[in-house]
């Protein structure tokens, strides 16, 4: 009886060993194949960043398959919020090729709150001739010492974040000539002490052009399934770039 009891007590230990070493390898199993996948998932975002697809494609890696898309962002879209927050002094670009009206909403913060202002340059065109308007927003224009604007109210700005919004007009605001068209708006943060966001809101039936790509990649390995989004926003100016000295012509000294 004892030695029974012995080999029963063995046995079951034995069972638990083997049943443990069998999970511990289907679990580095599985970590192995996702990391894997993973890696596929990300090779795929690598082709559409390179420009190897243009609406969607599947490939393979040595161990493992992809299948990528690719979207416009905000395309036809009448709000656009930026993928990333604004720290002080940054910079973030929207494009306004063929917007057709001649206002659009600002949003920035991200609280009722948050502090911050935000500088707006234009650059339009007629075809054969650029210009450059520029117009400052700050709710606290008279603590921090600037001759920047008070937001202007209006019912066409009805997003409620970020919280902080201004009624922007192209003519009297940034000076737009006539005969010209926006080709890109640049928003620049101002005084804010963390990280902001960013939006747009397009009015009087506008919409706006496309904003980059939103690209979406999943990898396979095995039965495990990674998935990976990316968001490529349009070629963008460097920060310098809005204080650089320019001209269509020739430069007189």
């Amino acid at each position: 009886m004892v030695v029974v009891l012995i080999l029963g007590v063995i046995l079951t230990i034995g069972v638990s060993i083997a049943m443990r070493g069998m999970t511990e390898v289907n679990v580095s199993t599985s970590q192995k194949e996702s990391a894997v996948a993973l890696e596929a998932a990300e090779a795929g975002v690598e082709q559409a960043l390179g420009g190897f697809v243009t609406v969607a494609a599947t490939g393979t890696t040595a161990n493992a398959s992809y299948d990528v898309s690719q979207t416009s962002l905000a395309f036809g879209e009448t709000r656009y919020i930026l993928p990333y927050k604004l720290d002080r002094g940054d910079v973030a670009t929207v494009t306004l090729s063929g917007y057709s009206s001649g206002t659009l909403c600002v949003y920035w913060g991200d609280d009722a709150s948050a502090e911050g202002a935000v500088e707006l340059i234009l650059y339009a065109s007629n075809g054969s001739a650029s210009v450059v308007g520029r117009y400052g927003v700050d709710p606290e224009a008279g603590v921090h010492g600037n001759s920047f604007s008070g937001v202007v109210s209006s019912g066409s700005c009805n997003m409620t974040e970020p919280a902080r919004k201004t009624l922007v007009t192209f003519s009297s605001d940034l000076g737009l000539p006539g005969g010209y068209s926006p080709v890109v708006l640049r928003v620049r943060a101002l005084y804010n002490s963390d990280p902001i966001s960013i939006a747009v809101q397009a009015t009087n039936a506008g919409v706006f052009p496309a904003q980059g790509r939103v690209i979406l990649s999943s990898g396979r390995s095995a039965d495990v399934v990674q998935r990976v989004k990316a968001s490529a926003i349009n070629a963008d100016f460097p920060v310098m770039f809005d204080s650089a000295v320019f001209s269509g012509g020739s430069l007189v000294q």
